[in-house]
């Protein structure tokens, strides 16, 4: 078997690296660090797979030691010719075994199933050995080799030592008796035997049966509790039927206390509407309320109250009028005044532009007094005028008298004006005079045609009172004779009148409506009693009472469906419980036939126990040619040793002084000697046929120079016969 070439996707340091390797001798240098020892556990890996150890520890667990750095994906292939034929594995490894894939493929690129269901375990099925064995036979890493022979090197030595002395029966005796031990009890997980089963089931089993016993006590904890939860929804039962009692007896008597006060409230305003129909009757008399037409006296009322406004108008008209005939007389006596005393004022100023003469200065004091006198005239004279309709006598004379004083005041005033000068003979203070006497004329004047044009004929006034009168007199006389029908006294307002017989007369029919309606009311009541009732209870603790009432109806609600809810789960617990007889039964059975498959267990132990020990002490006679070629091997590269055998664990013992000493009384160089003599001595020993590679990483660094070069030339002879691939640090130590 050759390993041809390797390509690493992602493993320790190593990312997407491609490897070639000689047929013959490869030898792989790098300094410390490079990677040989990664680049040779890949190698092996891709027989094997890397461990699946659960250690957190970097040393002990190649998952974590080789997780690529760069967090690429974890694996590779490995190329090899095996039995003449090309063949290529993939491997990728996940965080566990079970995410782990393999594939192996043909030369034609073929995915390849000719190793069967053991791709997995590819290095087994090459080199008839586990990956333990493996590397105390053909891989020798740094520092390997100080434990003793593994049990798959022993049972190839005792296959060959079969075959040799014709034991063919013994491996395949042993074989046998593995696979019905592993049937029985398997030596991996997640592989399972009969007994790993059985015990799995009993454990089951046993739970289930503590979980039934536990779910029985639990049933009668819940059934006594729903019991216990029924006793109270009893007694808050019977409260109820007490309290509701005494609710319904109350419920009754209410109502019949009810009907007593309401016949008796209804009885009581039948009689109160009666006494006041009473009271009306006498004042509609002998007439029917019910047949009293108001539209009529209404239409009168009105009509009588409208006339009565309209002769207040007439009156006020007629008395205006006479106030405007006063007023009127008045003004026409004050014109004719104002007139005269206009026509003195014009002729004085007549005089007074044909003769300019020339005067002296007046007196200002008599010009002052007869201003005065003037003023005083004429106001005298306006108030004459104004008394003349009241006192003609004195308003006749008083108009006189200022007539005759506005004249004298005016030639007094003539008298006294002259200042020396010449001056027209038109006095300033008489032309004001004249304007201010000219303009009250004509405003009196407008005064008095407004008053003709409103005046009427005072005839047709009177006349149309008296019309008026008349119609007012016999309007009262039915108003009267309307009201005599009534007991009414003694009436001011026809309207409020009115007003209070409308009312009583619908009074009188509402008083009659509620005497038919409680008259209805009675007679369905029927015979009720009206004394003798009184409630035992108060409102209060009726009120009291239903609340009392509904909270236990609701603590009856809330019991219920607790119980419903308890008494369901102890019906879960009973059904589990139920189930306690057949667990033990199967129960029973499967220690029945696990103590059966024990026995059978133990049996086949004792078997392989005592096949085992045979084959190792014949193993021990065939590991003679081993021992001689390990001396062979060792004088090859300077070691003269003694007698070379092997313990019972297959550690080397060298005979030195008479008896036999262990490899850890000698030096490195020596330790490491004898385990690479023993790996050279037990290759060429167990494959007979097709040899298997070496992978050598850096055997000779113990060793002397000589030494070295002893072991070097005979790595190069063993090349002939043996694939080796020769890791080094050292330039000095390459091939």
């Amino acid at each position: 078997m050759k390993i041809l070439s390797c390509y690493i996707v992602g493993f320790g340091k190593f990312e997407n690296r491609s490897f070639t390797f000689d047929e013959r001798l490869h030898t792989v240098y790098g300094e410390n660090g490079w990677g040989k020892t990664t680049l040779a556990d890949f190698i092996v890996s891709m027989f094997y797979g890397v461990d699946g150890s659960r250690s957190k520890s970097v040393s002990a667990n190649e998952r974590i030691r080789y997780a690529p750095f760069s967090g690429a994906r974890f694996g590779g292939s490995l190329l090899f010719s095996y039995l003449g034929k090309t063949y290529r594995i993939e491997r990728f490894f996940g965080k566990t075994p079970s995410a782990d894939s393999v594939k192996i493929y043909d030369e034609n690129n073929m995915q390849c199933y000719a190793f069967g269901e053991k791709a997995e375990r590819l290095g087994e099925t090459l080199f008839g050995m586990d990956r333990t064995s493996f590397e105390k036979c053909v891989y020798l890493p740094q520092g390997g080799g100080a434990e003793g022979l593994t049990g798959d090197i022993k049972s190839k030595l005792v296959s060959l030592l079969s075959l040799n002395d014709g034991a063919n029966g013994a491996p395949s005796a042993v074989e046998r008796l593995e696979n019905a031990e592993r049937a029985l009890r398997a030596k991996r997980k997640p592989a399972k035997g009969k007994l790993d089963e059985l015990d799995e089931k009993l454990a089951y089993l046993s739970a289930r049966e503590v979980e039934s016993l536990r779910a029985d006590e639990e049933a009668k904890k819940l059934f006594a509790e729903a019991e216990s939860v029924l006793s109270r929804i009893n007694a808050l039962k019977e409260n109820l039927q007490t309290v509701t009692q005494k609710l319904d007896e109350y419920a009754s008597k209410t109502a019949r206390v009810a009907v007593a006060t309401a016949y008796t409230q209804i009885r009581a305003q039948k009689e109160e509407a009666e006494k006041r129909l009473g009271v009306l009757q006498e004042f509609f008399k002998q007439t029917d309320a019910r047949t009293v037409n108001l539209t009529g006296i209404k239409t009168a009322i009105d009509e009588y109250y409208a006339i009565e406004a309209e002769i207040d108008n007439l009156k006020q008209n007629a008395q205006s009028f006479s106030a405007n005939l006063a007023r009127r007389e008045n003004l026409q006596t004050r014109i004719s005044l104002n007139e005269q005393t206009l026509l003195s004022y014009r002729q004085m100023s007549e005089q007074a532009q044909e003769k300019p003469v020339k005067v002296k200065s007046g007196n200002r004091k008599t010009a002052k007094r007869g201003n005065f006198f003037l003023t005083l005239a004429f106001a005298v004279a306006l108030f004459g005028a104004t008394q003349i309709q009241l006192r003609p006598v004195l308003g006749i004379a008083l108009v006189l008298v200022g007539a005759i004083g506005i004249i004298l005041s005016g030639v007094l005033l003539f008298k006294n004006a002259g200042s020396g000068k010449k001056r027209s003979a038109v006095d300033k203070t008489l032309q004001e005079n004249y304007e201010k006497l000219l303009a009250e004329t004509q405003s009196l004047q407008a005064e008095l045609a407004e008053l003709l044009s409103q005046t009427e004929d005072g005839n047709a006034l009177d006349a149309k009172t008296q019309e008026r009168q008349n119609r007012l007199t016999a309007l009262e006389n039915a108003i009267k004779g309307f009201f005599a029908h009534f007991a009414f006294g003694e009436i001011y307002d026809y309207r409020s009148a009115y007003q209070t017989l409308a009312e009583r007369i619908d009074e009188y029919a509402r008083l009659s409506q509620t005497v038919e309606t409680c008259d209805g009311k009675l007679i369905g009541y029927g015979d009720v009693e009206t004394g003798g009732l009184s409630q035992e209870l108060t409102s209060v603790q009726a009120e009291t009472l239903k609340a009392e009432q509904a909270e236990t109806r609701s603590a009856i609600e809330r019991l219920t469906a607790q119980r419903a809810r308890i008494y369901a789960e102890a019906e879960n617990y009973q059904k589990t419980a139920g189930r306690l007889y057949d667990l033990r039964a199967e129960t029973e059975r499967l220690t029945l036939e696990k103590n059966r498959l024990e026995k059978r267990l133990v049996a086949i132990r004792t078997a392989k126990e005592l096949l085992l020990r045979a084959r190792a002490n014949m193993a021990t006679r065939y590991l003679q040619p081993v021992e001689t070629k390990v001396r062979e091997y060792a004088k090859h590269i300077g070691f003269s040793l003694g007698e070379v055998k092997f313990s019972a664990e297959g550690k080397p013992l060298v005979e030195e002084g008479g008896s036999l000493r262990e490899t850890e009384y000698y030096s490195a160089g020596l330790q490491d000697v004898l385990w690479f003599c023993v790996r050279l001595a037990l290759a060429e020993t167990l494959f007979t046929k097709d040899a298997p590679p070496l992978l050598l990483d850096d055997p000779f660094v113990n060793l002397d120079d000589e030494k070295t070069a002893k072991a070097k030339a005979l790595v190069k002879t063993l090349s002939s016969k043996y694939q080796i691939v020769y890791f080094t640090c050292k330039a000095q130590l390459g091939l």
